[in-house]
């Protein structure tokens, strides 16, 4: 039996200028599609970390969690079972350094996928 590839992520929401809630999406540039922060755990983190961690290096956002929201299952492309909890945040503080280095991340992956 295949383990489960357990995720986390957060749905991160602002009043925005013009009084209307906002929320974060982040572009992937591997599959030009725009998703929710989200990502596979670390050895040894929780899901709460996961996705505070994820939010801060995908979004450069350091957030806090208002409730748990709802589980998703599903199979991944190659097949795999895959569940990812999210949380409804909101932002607290901008981690700057984060977003940079995560860009860059992306960056390298994307380089790597092409060639």
């Amino acid at each position: 039996m295949t383990d489960v590839i357990r995720a986390a992520g957060g749905i991160v929401r602002r009043l925005g200028e013009a009084g209307l809630e906002e929320v974060l999406l982040v572009h992937r540039p591997a599959y030009d599609d725009w998703t929710f922060p989200k990502g596979k755990l670390e050895p040894g983190e929780d899901e709460v970390d996961a996705a505070i961690r994820e939010i801060e290096e995908e979004a450069g956002l350091r957030c806090e969690i208002e409730r748990e929201l709802a589980t998703t299952r599903y199979r991944d492309s190659s097949g795999r079972p895959k569940t990812v909890r999210y949380w409804l945040m909101v932002p607290v503080a901008a981690c700057v350094a984060s977003a940079l280095g995560a860009r860059a991340r992306s960056r390298r992956r994307t380089r790597r996928r092409l060639t």
